[in-house]
């Protein structure tokens, strides 16, 4: 039925629409044979394929959905399951970037992994389920610059990264891919930004799939935050627009460096401390050089950003380096917002934070600037009857400034 010459462009639409409606029908039925539901499944995948090179335009969108319902009514069935992981793949090829924006919508790389966790020890399975995750991650990578534009497509492609994050050689070159694409650098800022909500299942929120562990989703961060910093330095530092895109992407990448921190114990082993030091290290690096605008800083504001790094502050407040570095993003981060940004930072608890990194580090130079210009924006903000600063917070101050002039 299926050859060349039979199926041409004025008929392929009907072979596709007639195999689907079997399909459905054989999935309904229960004295349908597996074996014959594989055919079909495997039959609509073939299919799309012609109608591409043929150059017509199907419903690859609908044929996912259905081989997705098939996939789920008989997860049981090897044939049945095998042959439609298989045409997942097919179809994401044929449907191009108009399918993989509705990947995370359908949970299409949750029900892959699912069913290559059923039957763990079948390498067969998991070389199809790896493969069709490889063609989608090919076909999310030239569809880049599209995905970026459209909605849902950064979601999507942090799915699909997500899906590649248990092979860190796998995830770096797929971060590295989407990076170099055209309009890969602002689809890695949005996979900063959409990595929670690609984390969460159908159950969380409707609309949302792919499930990955914590660890995994640092991975993905790490790695994405990685491909920007590296950009940024081999740019020459040029300033980055701190708008709210970038901003909010930064937000997340900073809690999930304060989570990563505070998530180490003692059993933690060398991979999971050495993310937390690059979570970190990227994410400030970034920040340093970002120029950042008024919505900007609200973003990182309303996403917790300023919360995470106040936090990150309190839990590095012995590091010099770090210290000045936070309390400098701080400064930048308050000139640059409303009122409210400089209200949350100004609040008693935070005062007294602030004014301790002075007392730990009295003789850097950089810590005393940041400090200084942090509790100066926060007074302003708040007004000297809500300051926090106690007296041994004044004579901090004005030691600091004997010591180092004026340092703001």
């Amino acid at each position: 039925m299926l050859m060349d010459g039979v199926v041409v462009a004025d008929n392929v639409d009907s072979y596709i629409e007639a195999v689907a409606n079997a399909m459905s029908l054989m999935s309904d039925s229960e004295v349908a044979q597996p074996d014959q539901l594989a055919s079909a499944v495997s039959s609509v995948g073939r299919l799309l394929g012609m109608a591409e090179t043929l150059g017509t335009q199907s419903d690859a969108v609908g044929a996912l959905e259905l081989v997705l319902d098939v996939l789920s009514a008989n997860d049981g069935n090897a044939a049945v399951r095998d042959a439609a992981i298989h045409t997942v793949g097919r179809v994401v090829e044929a449907g191009g970037a108009d399918v993989i924006q509705q990947l995370t919508q359908f949970g299409v790389m949750d029900a892959i992994a699912d069913a290559g966790k059923k039957d763990a020890g079948n390498q067969e399975l998991q070389d199809l389920v790896q493969g069709t995750v490889r063609k989608i991650t090919t076909q999310a990578r030239q569809c880049t610059a599209v995905l970026v534009q459209s909605a849902g497509g950064a979601t999507a492609l942090a799915t699909i990264v997500a899906a590649n994050a248990g092979d860190p050689a796998a995830l770096s070159a797929t971060v590295e891919s989407i990076g170099q694409a055209e309009g890969g650098e602002s689809a890695l800022w949005q996979v900063l930004a959409a990595a929670k909500t690609a984390t969460m299942t159908d159950a969380d929120a409707a609309g949302a799939s792919h499930v990955q562990s914590s660890d995994q989703a640092k991975e993905v961060t790490c790695e994405a935050l990685r491909v920007l910093s590296e950009n940024f330095d081999r740019s020459g530092r040029v300033p980055l627009r701190g708008d709210a895109m970038r901003m909010a992407g930064l937000a997340e990448a900073i809690g999930s460096a304060l989570e990563a921190q505070e998530g180490l114990t003692a059993q933690s082993d060398t991979r999971s401390r050495l993310n937390a030091l690059k979570l970190a290290e990227f994410s400030l690096n970034l920040l340093e050089g970002t120029q950042v605008e008024e919505e900007g800083a609200s973003e990182m504001q309303r996403r917790g950003g300023l919360t995470s790094l106040l936090r990150l502050l309190e839990a590095n407040l012995g590091d010099e380096e770090t210290s000045a570095r936070i309390l400098n993003i701080l400064a930048n981060l308050m000139r640059a917002g409303d009122s409210e940004v400089s209200k949350l930072v100004g609040t008693e608890h935070n005062v007294k934070l602030i004014t301790e990194a002075i007392k730990i580090h009295p003789g850097d130079a950089d810590v005393a600037s940041g400090a200084v210009q942090v509790l100066e924006l926060a007074l302003e903000a708040v007004g000297m009857e809500a300051f926090g600063m106690d007296r041994d917070g004044v004579r901090a101050i004005m030691a600091t400034q004997a010591s180092h002039g004026t340092v703001t």
